[in-house]
């Protein structure tokens, strides 16, 4: 019996023409993406003057968030004008997000020339079609966070219309209706991405687009939206603009939610004036912290022992992938966390002139026949795009690596140019650059507190959920491969010196102790780093660091509200003979927030942990799917207990 073949998830990419001269234009639907005469000129006639935004953004007040929502990123170049037209508001206040939709992405090479072509025909838009062009992601399936500017964030989620939208969670203020035309390209216009759009539109959002089609006219209509007909632009002698006036006869039906445990309707969003109180200084909490103030929110961190004082103060640590295979939520999740990660480094390392790496890419060795299979079938899966992931013969591997490794000759191995090693407190210090810092414990009654402490929220869920674990690593006085390799255990360059690592040992029962290198543990790096690197038996081990890992039952995190417990139990009951409902939406705790269990792949993964939980307490779009929320939701535990009628 043959195996299934592996979940793919490979991106499909936009074919240009350009052949026009004046006009960029989509080879397979036929239409222009824009065109040099007048491209911008209609944009902001359609878009921006057709939902007001010049007017809106003037009046924002301080702290607020603008929210607009795009069908059809293209080249961007609503997004440039839109970005413009708000940095020239007026004033300062505010935050503008921007959600943006594309199933055909263009290439990167594409892009990139997308933006020289704007930048070159109007010139005012240079320094933002440069940035945009630096932030655009690698090409995988789902919701990119991009951070343009302190104050401007865009969401760019790539894939199939329908399905971005039915897991994208936010209040849009203003659309931007632009997928081609619904005679070339009706899947963008049906009916169904309308529902979702009144979905995701705030009371008294507004929506622009050049079409005047009866079909659209109409399912804006069926989804709250009055609609006017305006003069278009040029040629185009009509345009549409609606607005959404939400009455009793629109007003978002309660949703049938499968898992209403995991569901953050009752979520209570905290007001501006609340101060954010932070539990850690480590990874964890810096991420969330950085995260709050791009989008417009302060905080104060807090920690006895000081800044990246656990195992964020190791002197280095690897960016590496989780990579895995089929269609999963923990596939969406670690591709993305790392995507995200690699993107933040690197603008953290312009915005405040820190170096970060220590070293750039990394190899995934395969030691063993399975290794190998799996390898492959990863690499065909499209789990990364093009130049993220290699398949590479030992050979290849030595020279990448310019280390003369023990490996099989038959074997495949993952090259990853974007991967590398960090020193993790330069990481945790640029995060949390201006931000207030306190050496004293969150005060338990704060107003709003997200508990990111590691290891020392061991107890927060009860028994079982989450516990410690030792790791120490260890630097050695010998010459360091070119690049990190990971094998179950890794070694990577730290300068002139190489680094190994990390143990993985169960912590005692009772009070954590204070941990401390030990020479066993470093025996046992030594051993497991050696079966790959003989020299290594010889080398002196000039320095040792061990610190505690928080981690998880399941081995994913732990990023969200935390529920009550009392009103879960009570409401949930029936989950443990199976009753199948209907249960009410679930109750969390007033503006308490956690982000733990992160293991050890905590510098890869908090980021983006953080990004969902900023986006719970400001309401900004939501950077990952449901399912991946309720993998990482702390309510899980509760439930899976109850499930098992273990409560």
């Amino acid at each position: 019996m043959s195996k299934a073949p592996p979940f793919n998830d490979t991106l499909p990419t936009a074919d240009l023409d350009w052949s026009a001269g004046d006009s960029v234009r989509s080879t397979a639907f036929g239409d222009v993406y824009f065109s040099d005469l007048g491209g911008l000129e209609e944009t902001q006639h359609v878009f921006l003057a057709g939902n007001d935004l010049p007017t809106r953004f003037a009046t924002l007040n301080e702290g607020n968030i603008f929210t607009i929502a795009e069908m059809g990123f293209g080249t961007g170049l609503n997004i440039l004008a839109a970005w413009q037209a708000w940095n020239e508001r007026g004033h300062d206040q505010g935050h503008l997000h921007i959600f943006s939709v594309e199933g055909f992405p263009l290439t990167p090479n594409d892009f990139h020339a997308a933006q020289d072509h704007v930048a070159k025909r109007w010139p005012d838009l240079a320094p933002y079609a440069e940035r945009l062009a630096a932030a655009y992601p690698a090409l995988t399936p789902g919701f990119h966070t991009l951070y343009l500017a302190p104050d401007v964030t865009l969401t760019l989620a790539l894939g199939e219309a329908g399905s971005m939208l039915t897991n994208a969670d936010f209040k849009a203020d203003a659309w931007f209706l632009d997928g081609f035309s619904p005679a070339l390209n009706e899947g963008m216009w049906r009916e169904e991405l309308f529902t979702e759009i009144g979905r995701l539109s705030a009371s008294g959002a507004t929506a622009a687009t050049f079409t005047v089609a009866g079909a659209v006219r109409r399912r804006l209509q069926a989804n709250g939206f009055e609609i006017e007909k305006t003069p278009g632009f040029g040629r185009k002698r009509e345009m549409l603009i609606a607005r959404r006036q939400v009455t009793d006869d629109f007003m978002d039906a309660p949703p049938n939610d499968p898992a209403p445990w995991f569901s953050l309707s009752n979520l209570h969003r905290p007001s501006r004036n609340e101060t954010i109180h932070i539990a850690g200084a480590g990874i964890a909490g810096a991420s969330i912290a950085w995260a709050l103030r791009r989008a417009g929110r302060e905080a104060i961190v807090h920690d006895p022992s000081g800044m990246a004082a656990g195992a964020s103060g190791n002197p280095a640590g690897l960016i590496m992938p989780r990579l895995d295979l089929g269609d999963t939520s923990a596939r969406q999740f670690y591709r993305q966390a790392w995507l995200h990660t690699v993107r933040l480094i690197e603008q953290l390392e312009k915005e405040t002139d820190t170096e970060i790496f220590a070293s750039r890419s990394g190899l995934i060795l395969a030691l063993t026949l399975e290794d190998t299979g799996r390898h492959r079938a990863l690499a065909e899966s499209g789990i990364l795009p093009p130049g993220w992931l290699e398949l590479v013969d030992s050979d290849r591997a030595r020279q990448i690596a310019a280390t003369d490794m023990i490996l099989p000759d038959d074997a495949l191995h993952l090259y990853l140019p974007q991967a590398g090693t960090i020193r993790p407190a330069r990481f945790v210090e640029a995060l949390l650059q201006g931000i207030i810092i306190r050496n004293e414990p969150a005060p338990e009654t704060a107003a709003v507190r997200i508990e990111a402490t590691g290891a020392n929220s061991i107890g927060l869920f009860g028994d079982g959920h989450l516990s410690a674990s030792l790791g120490q690593i260890d630097i050695l006085d010998m010459a360091p491969p070119a690049c990190a390799v990971t094998f179950g255990n890794y070694i990577a360059p730290l300068g002139d010196r190489l680094v190994t690592g990390a143990t993985y040992d169960k912590a005692p029962q009772g009070a954590l102790p204070t941990p401390a290198p030990d020479e066993v543990r470093s025996l046992r790096n030594v051993d497991a780093a050696s079966a790959v690197l003989p020299g290594l038996y010889t080398a002196q081990v000039n320095a040792s660091r061990a610190a505690w890992r928080c981690v998880t039952a399941d081995r994913h995190p732990v990023a969200g509200p935390m529920p009550d417990t009392g009103r879960f139990l009570s409401d949930y009951d029936g989950l443990r003979t199976g009753v199948k409902g209907p249960y009410p939406l679930a109750t969390w705790q007033e503006s308490t927030y956690a982000l733990t269990g992160l293991g050890s792949r905590g510098l890869v993964t908090a980021p983006l942990c953080a990004a969902i939980i900023t986006s719970m307490i400001t309401g900004i779009p939501m950077p990952v799917s449901p399912d991946v929320m309720a993998m990482l939701s702390p309510a899980r535990f509760i439930v899976r207990d109850l499930k098992r009628n273990v409560h």
